[in-house]
């Protein structure tokens, strides 16, 4: 999991081929669009509720390869959408 201020209320990045994020405070529903170099990207999206925070992951669908842009966005209220970016080593 990536290492991120506390204050920051969203969190992510790269991991094993997924990206990996937490959102605080949790909000009702969350929904993600993903890309990979800029163009639209599938994958599954996997979310857990914790006490005061949103576990989740985006696997996607492609394997990426090193270089490769993979971007979250989110939509949720009160949410800052983003995109959320990283980059696979």
């Amino acid at each position: 999991m990536p290492v991120c201020a506390p204050e920051t209320p969203v969190c992510g990045g790269l991991a094993d081929g997924q990206y990996v994020f937490t959102v605080k405070p949790p909000p009702a529903t969350l929904t993600a669009n993903a890309t990979i170099n800029g163009a639209a990207a599938t994958g599954s999206l996997t979310v857990f509720t914790e006490p005061g925070l949103l576990q989740g992951t985006y696997q996607p669908s492609t394997v990426l390869v090193s270089g490769d842009v993979f971007c979250l966005t989110f939509y949720a209220d009160g949410l800052p959408p983003g995109p959320y970016c990283d980059t696979a080593s």
